[in-house]
């Protein structure tokens, strides 16, 4: 992120909503006109604004988005269900990926598939 003007601007970055930034829990602003980060994660996901500022008027943004990708990752609520004979039962899964993926449910090796008895959401 580079950035004339006179006086010469100061550049640093940010993040959107004041956010700290996850290789410098502490800091809320990074100076410098590059921003290098290693060993990315989910958390680095987000709004970077790149900031030129030299006093003289309204200091000038540019806006970065960074999208992290992701393998997926599953939550499962509960593990185990008690349901009587004939009662409905909801089976719940979380599913945490970027890309969303695509999720397919099976009973042991059987691919279930949507109809009136099976609703997969």
């Amino acid at each position: 992120c580079g950035a004339t003007g006179h006086p010469k601007p100061k550049i640093y970055w940010k993040r959107q909503h004041n956010l700290v930034f996850p290789f410098a829990p502490t800091q809320h602003v990074i100076q410098g006109e590059s921003l290098s980060m290693s060993r990315i994660s989910k958390e680095y996901r987000g709004e970077y604004i790149c900031v030129a500022d030299n006093g003289i008027g309204v200091p000038a943004q540019a806006h970065i988005t960074l999208d992290v990708l992701y393998g997926p990752s599953i939550v499962s609520e509960e593990y185990y269900h008690h349901v009587m004979l004939g009662q409905p039962v909801t089976l719940t899964c979380k599913v945490f990926a970027n890309p969303e993926p695509k999720v397919t449910w099976y009973k042991s090796t059987m691919k279930l598939m949507d109809g009136q008895r099976i609703v997969s959401k």
